[in-house]
């Protein structure tokens, strides 16, 4: 509450009482006696000269307290009143009641007091400035800033609401801030990354935060291709068992005979044979998670299958034995090169060894497409043959044989075959199926099938004759005949 003081030294003097005391004096709302003073006895009351001595007295009160107010700003509430008791010294002195005793207001020092620019009372200020901010300095230097120290402090300002949260009173509590200027040595000295460079900025490296981009591809491993399974030629059938039917002449020919002559007779004998259908299979097991989470894992999983399917198929074709489960691979169908061939080459090479297989199937009548199958080195082996005269790159010739890079090949071996005679039927084509077996859906588990049904035959009248396997060494001895001159 606002409280109003009487003051009688603002009212004019004709409107006061009249009182017995000389002088009456009222308290200012600055806690500073402004007293007026006026003759009620042995005096004149008109007297100006008093009359002007008191106003200016109120007026340097007045003036003083506005400029204690603008000096004191910022300060803490001990500076104030210091600095109010020095002003109070100076001026007058104050009763036990804490107002200025009667006549001892001194004018001059009032005066020198209110001065703005030299007065005492703007020097008092602006020492007195200058001891807060030392203080200040002074108890922050002392002050342990450490993060315990903090903690320490915020729970010992705030034990009241700290009280309240735990037996559940309050719902919120203090804001605890923590000045991290202060923390410790490393905050205090860390220099300034200055320039900002990838390695300093981000230390642990960019992942997630530089742009970055997956390749929706996935890399392979090194490893062979199924090359021959891929090259061979393959038909349909709907059967799981196909047979087939061979011819085979036995007695009688065609003879030339004259006029009422018997005419020789012939004829010939047919054998079946059939062949049964084989399972080649595969499976992968894996969590749902796999493929919830990474993008294209499907299409891996599916390609991954059919690639083992494919390299296995190429394994049996190439050297797979016969039997219920098994086809029968080209190399344990084939021959040897024969010793006594008749074919011949003078400082025979690779070139002259798969030119000379052809011409023994060719020899044995057999028609169509004829493939050679070898290793990529020694392929290369053979494109480095050096002509006979003066170390020029030797030409190939024509060897009527399509070359079939194949890794899978033995290295220092081929194998030429007329191809139209090993047969390969698609009966199921290559399929995947998905599902779960046993307790897969509970674990979360999801098991994906591939699997292929084939035929793969060669007819008993070709199978003696249609391929032939054999070292590159022995069949350039075989061939090879006197040095050029």
């Amino acid at each position: 509450m606002k409280r109003n003081f009487f003051n009688p030294g603002s009212l004019d003097k004709n409107r006061l009482p009249k009182i017995v005391s000389r002088r009456i004096f009222g308290s200012s709302p600055d806690n500073f006696a402004a007293g007026t003073a006026y003759r009620s006895d042995g005096g004149d009351d008109d007297d100006d000269d008093d009359d002007d001595a008191s106003t200016e007295t109120k007026r340097l009160l007045k003036k003083v307290n506005l400029a204690i107010r603008k000096a004191t700003e910022g300060l803490g509430k001990d500076d104030v009143l210091a600095i109010r008791g020095i002003v109070e010294e100076v001026i007058g002195k104050k009763g036990k009641d804490g107002k200025f005793e009667e006549g001892s207001l001194n004018i001059e020092a009032l005066r020198s007091m209110a001065d703005e620019k030299t007065g005492v009372l703007a020097m008092l200020a602006k020492q007195g400035q200058e001891i807060t901010d030392l203080k200040n300095r002074s108890q922050q230097q002392q002050q342990d800033m450490s993060i315990r120290a903090q903690c320490i402090r915020w729970m010992e300002s705030n034990k009241d609401a700290i009280a309240k949260y735990k037996d559940g009173t309050s719902k919120s509590m203090p804001e605890l801030q923590i000045d991290l200027r202060f923390a410790g040595d490393i905050l205090q000295t860390r220099d300034a990354n200055s320039p900002m460079t990838p390695a300093n900025t981000m230390p642990n490296g960019t992942t997630y935060i530089t742009r970055f981009e997956v390749d929706p591809t996935v890399n392979n491993p090194l490893r062979p291709n199924p090359t021959l399974w891929d090259t061979l030629s393959k038909g349909r059938t709907g059967s799981e068992t196909y047979a087939w039917v061979n011819k085979k002449p036995t007695e009688g020919a065609a003879a030339f005979i004259a006029p009422g002559v018997y005419k020789p007779a012939v004829s010939f004998t047919l054998e079946s044979e059939f062949s049964r259908a084989k399972k080649i299979a595969a499976n992968e097991k894996m969590a749902m998670e796999l493929l919830d989470d990474i993008d294209g894992f499907v299409s891996w999983v599916e390609t991954e299958l059919r690639y083992q399917l494919d390299i296995k198929l190429n394994e049996a074709v190439s050297t797979g034995v016969l039997s219920s489960t098994m086809i029968a691979g080209l190399t344990t169908l084939s021959k040897p090169f024969p010793e006594l061939s008749g074919c011949e080459a003078e400082k025979a090479n690779i070139w002259d060894a798969i030119s000379a297989c052809v011409d023994v199937l060719r020899a044995r009548y057999l028609s169509g497409p004829i493939v050679c199958r070898i290793h990529p080195i020694d392929l290369g082996n053979a494109r480095r043959t050096k002509a006979n005269n003066q170390g020029q790159l030797f030409i190939p010739p024509v060897t009527g044989a399509t070359i079939l890079e194949d890794y899978t090949q033995t290295r220092g071996t081929i194998t030429v075959f007329a191809s139209n005679y090993y047969k390969l039927l698609i009966y199921k084509a290559f399929m995947m199926k998905w599902g779960w077996e046993n307790d897969d859906f509970t674990k979360n588990l999801v098991t994906v099938i591939g699997e292929l049904r084939l035929h793969q035959f060669v007819s008993d009248q070709y199978i003696d004759e249609f391929a032939i396997t054999d070292t590159l060494d022995n069949i350039i001895a075989a061939i090879d005949v006197a040095p050029l001159p």
